[in-house]
């Protein structure tokens, strides 16, 4: 199922937002949320690293050298590569990636795009799978197990090409996770996985890999699940035995849970082309900057008469609106007055706590040219091409996906409002243990993304010194988050409401299922589609 367009446009929804569906959308708009996460646990086990210790720099496309010091992660080979002493004929590849070229050049994993380069451009798709395929043992050598320009159908049959990777604008977030899905993909041949060959080899640790893959002590369900029954209802319980229901069948539903109207299918339709609107630039040089305007300047800024690093718009412009964009001192208020074309300096003082030991306190001047003043908004009309950004064929396609979004959003918020009606008498453990242990591997992979262990995070953030503390603290919360998750698996068992197979390959979450288990993939749906339309189709329109 494509994630709905809106989505992009509307609050999320669901009680427990593990499960992110990707779509192939305008690249400014993807939502890589799944893939940071992916990206946070191939760091852990040492096969991916970000320009820094929190920035994954997953929204571009990766190098050929990217991709190729990947392939040797995954090949367990860094510490060989790094540890040698390789050469290539290559004059074109920087010094930190010597090693790693010359050990691929050596040991013929790669050739270059010449007798001279190795070729500094992006990697494709293709290229990418192509490494991953031959990490699971596969080759291309005379076309034995796939070709390299067409290794789309092994990628798929493998398990390591799904719907999250868009292969039209592949980024280093589709690489993550093509990386991610190799792990738990058999090598040819064999029952062994990616990630049983690289535990053997020493690159991590099988507790390191079940820690990051979510899964229990024994190594093999996946934390999210290991509470969970085949059906995705909680382990022992029989949740009618515990729940009052209220009337959920045959109830009063509003008529945008059937049919969205045409009056907040246009609303969405109006968000979305903002970031298509343009504006008419007023260049006349009678017209004066007056607060609230949103202007166009260059600026290079100054201390001591010497210009410093990241003070400068570069000559590209940049569009800030006064009394709106957020600059130091009183930045934005001097350029009121001024009009396009004008050349001036304006004076500002760096607070003392500016974070830049470089900058703080500093007294700057920045010389300022208004390139223009924003005029007229003149709204875009919605088009086929604009549809085909976000990965639609048609207008009428992409108006289709956000007319079942709207629906799908009447039916959660009016299914959670029905939950929250039901008496639960007693929580069972099993289900206070599930969605404590969901909250705490959220905030653990939060904390991870700032290099931080849980412990320290709760107390940064929460002011709580231990897990068992910030528990206690969110008691209440844990109660009613239980008793949802109860209420909905009363209905479906009265109503004997399971998901199947087809079900979650329509709703295109087959991939999420070595990650989470299939049990949390079922109970999730289960929530979020199929009982609230079950709901819907058994109401009564007012």
């Amino acid at each position: 199922m494509k994630k709905h367009i809106a989505a992009l446009l509307c609050i999320a929804l669901c009680i427990c937002s593990v499960i992110v569906p990707v779509a192939a959308d305008d690249v400014s708009m993807r939502d890589v949320s799944v893939q940071e996460a992916y990206a946070a646990d191939l760091k852990t086990l040492g096969l991916f690293k970000g320009v820094s210790d929190t920035d994954f720099d997953l929204e571009r496309a990766p190098t050929r050298i990217e991709a190729l010091v990947m392939l040797i992660r995954v090949l367990g080979k860094e510490k060989e590569a790094l540890g040698g002493t390789w050469t290539h004929p290559f004059t074109d590849v920087v010094k930190w990636a010597d090693a790693y070229v010359g050990y691929a050049y050596e040991t013929g994993l790669t050739k270059g795009v010449s007798a001279t380069e190795f070729g500094n451009g992006d990697a494709s798709v293709a290229m990418y799978l192509t490494f991953m395929l031959r990490a699971l043992g596969y080759t291309d050598v005379n076309n034995a197990d796939f070709s390299w320009n067409d290794p789309y159908t092994l990628a798929k049959n493998v398990g390591i090409l799904t719907d999250a990777v868009n292969i039209d604008t592949f980024w280093r977030a589709d690489a993550v996770s093509v990386s991610y899905e190799a792990l738990s993909s058999n090598l040819k041949g064999s029952d062994t996985t990616l990630a049983d060959k690289l535990i053997g080899a020493g690159v991590f640790t099988k507790e390191q890999y079940d820690a990051v893959m979510g899964c229990d002590e024994d190594g093999d369900t996946p934390i999210y699940s290991s509470y969970l029954d085949e059906n995705g209802f909680f382990k022992g319980v029989r949740a009618l035995d515990f729940v009052t229901l209220p009337e959920y069948k045959g109830i009063e539903i509003t008529a945008n849970m059937v049919e969205p109207s045409e009056e907040d299918i246009q609303v969405q339709i109006d968000e979305l082309l903002t970031s298509y609107n343009t504006y008419v630039p007023i260049t006349d040089s009678n017209i004066k900057i007056k607060d609230g305007d949103t202007v166009n300047i260059d600026y290079v800024g100054y201390i001591d008469g010497v210009a410093f690093s990241g003070g400068s718009t570069g000559g590209f412009g940049t569009d800030v609106t006064i009394g709106v964009t957020q600059y130091i001192d009183d930045f934005l208020e001097q350029l009121i007055g001024h009009a396009p074309g004008e050349k001036f300096d304006i004076e500002v003082t760096f607070p003392e706590n500016y974070d830049n030991a470089e900058l703080n306190g500093k007294d700057a001047v920045f010389s300022i040219t208004v390139n223009h003043i924003h005029g007229d908004v003149v709204k875009a009309e919605l088009t086929d091409k604009i549809a085909r950004d976000y990965g639609f064929n048609s207008v009428e396609a992409l108006i289709a996906d956000i007319g079942d979004w709207l629906v799908y959003c009447e039916r959660y918020y009016f299914f959670v409002d029905l939950l929250e009606k039901a008496v639960v008498s007693t929580i069972p453990s099993t289900a206070l243990e599930f969605v404590i242990a969901l909250d705490v591997i959220e905030l653990d992979y939060k904390a991870s993304t700032y290099g931080i262990s849980i412990e320290d995070y709760l107390l940064l953030y929460y002011s709580c010194d231990s897990i068992e503390a910030y528990v206690e603290k969110n008691a209440q919360y844990y109660v009613e988050e239980a008793s949802l998750y109860l209420a909905a698996q009363a209905i479906a068992e009265a109503e004997n409401i399971t998901v199947s197979d087809a079900q979650i390959e329509a709703a295109g979450y087959t991939q999420y299922i070595a990650e989470m288990g299939k049990p949390y993939v079922k109970q999730y749906l289960l929530f979020d589609e199929v009982i609230p339309a079950f709901i819907a189709e058994h109401g009564i329109v007012k």
